[in-house]
């Protein structure tokens, strides 16, 4: 609590004249106060008071010295407000001033960058594993980072003084990685077409590695050091850069001159990279007539919390498709295997579909292999993973051959009849 002391100031000695020219004598320090509570003036003289302040607490305080005036028959009182307000150094706390959008609730994969007030962290949501941060070019200077991987904090000073703060993790930005499962649900089984079996698809193995002991930062400050005046603002530009899949969390620590409490706002961010699942990763059609088709569709389902794309290996489709006639001037020969689509775009958590169709042309049998490409919505990252899909297929013939009696015997010089003989009958 506050806590105040009355002085008396004795009144300073005379100064004695100096002449023009001379150089004044040093001054000499005031005298030292002393307590007390009583004085007795006479006429035309005055006392010097001195009131001294101090608080534990922070904030105003007001307070009011009461003076009693004794005359020869008569008393009056006089009151003397003092007011004193005790400070120290402070920045703004209040999400709504430090960041630029607030949310009270939300699913983790879905937030981007926010202040989640339910878990009281800010949230960079998911960010894109294994992006490459900027390079600082010849003059030391680094190119601004991705809009997704970086965001400014407003430090506002927000306490009558001056004061420089430095910024810091508490982490030293390693951060703590937490594996996390990939997100949404594998595909269905296996969709057949139409007199086709159905086959169950294996489930996906989860894939959850621990982070390396060695591992290097995950969140970077612009700057570490920031002098602020009273009543500015100014911005802490923040990073994250995630080195694989799961979640970060990080404390960025606030240390405030001359004040004993630093500022800790904590912040998280969640490395994804490119990830599908397929609903099978062998398609076997049945034994086909000649001339019949048949299809399966083969479901591709999205397990990461960033967009991404997918698409066909060029010489795979280059292998199952038109060839060319075996002969000159013959016809080409058509393709025993069509896919539709051949490439897409998959958003989070989003199932596409891709149908292929076999065609019964040739008898024997046909195998082939689909390679699946999946990389980032970008392209930045190249190729992430190779998914193959084996296509088995079988087509088939039906000829007949009829043979006559006495075919097999037969000679020019003794030709036999060719079909039935049933000989005479009685009528």
């Amino acid at each position: 609590a506050g806590r105040g002391r009355l002085y008396t100031i004795p009144p300073p000695p005379p100064k004695p004249d100096v002449e023009e020219g001379a150089e004044p004598p040093p001054e000499e320090p005031p005298p030292e106060p002393t307590q007390q509570t009583r004085w007795v003036l006479p006429a035309k003289e005055s006392v010097q008071l001195r009131v001294d302040y101090k608080s534990a607490l922070i904030g105003p305080m007001q307070h009011a010295l009461k003076f009693e005036v004794m005359c020869v028959g008569e008393s009056k009182a006089a009151t003397l407000q003092v007011g004193a307000m005790c400070a120290r150094p402070s920045i703004s706390t209040d999400p709504r001033n430090v960041f630029n959008r607030k949310v009270k609730a939300k699913d983790q994969l879905k937030v981007k960058k926010a202040y989640v007030v339910q878990r009281q962290c800010f949230e960079f949501g998911p960010l894109l594993a294994k992006r490459p941060r900027p390079v600082p070019n010849d003059e030391g200077v680094s190119p601004p980072p991705h809009k997704d991987h970086e965001t400014p904090l407003h430090i506002s000073n927000n306490s009558p003084f001056p004061l420089t703060v430095q910024f810091s993790f508490l982490g030293d930005g390693k951060a703590v990685h937490t594996p996390m499962p990939l997100p949404f649900t594998p595909p269905p089984a296996l969709v057949e077409g139409e007199g086709s079996e159905t086959k169950d698809a294996a489930p996906p193995a989860v894939d959850m590695p621990t982070r390396p002991a060695d591992a290097g930062p995950v969140f970077f400050l612009r700057e570490t050091t920031m002098t602020l005046e009273p009543d500015e603002t100014k911005d802490l530009y923040l990073s994250a850069f995630p080195d694989m899949n799961g979640l970060f969390d990080e404390n960025l620590i606030c240390t405030i001159t001359n004040n004993p409490e630093p500022v800790q706002f904590p912040i998280s961010c969640i490395g994804s990279t490119p990830a599908v699942a397929l609903s099978s990763q062998a398609v076997e059609f049945q034994r086909l007539l000649l001339g019949r088709s048949d299809t399966k569709v083969v479901q591709i389902a999205s397990r990461s919390a960033l967009p991404q794309r997918w698409s066909i290996v060029q010489a795979d489709l280059d292998a199952i498709g038109e060839q060319p006639a075996s002969e000159p001037g013959g016809a080409p020969k058509l393709p025993s295997y069509t896919v539709t689509p051949t490439s897409g775009f998959l958003a989070p958590g989003e199932v596409a579909s891709m149908a292929v169709t076999f065609h019964a042309r040739e008898p024997g049998a046909c195998a082939k292999t689909l390679n699946i490409q999946i990389t980032d919505a970008e392209s930045l990252l190249g190729v992430v993973d190779t998914l193959p899909v084996a296509l088995t297929a079988e087509a088939y013939d039906i000829k007949v051959k009829v043979e006559w009696p006495g075919e097999a015997t037969a000679t020019p010089e003794a030709p036999v009849y060719m079909g039935l003989d049933f000989g005479s009958f009685k009528v």
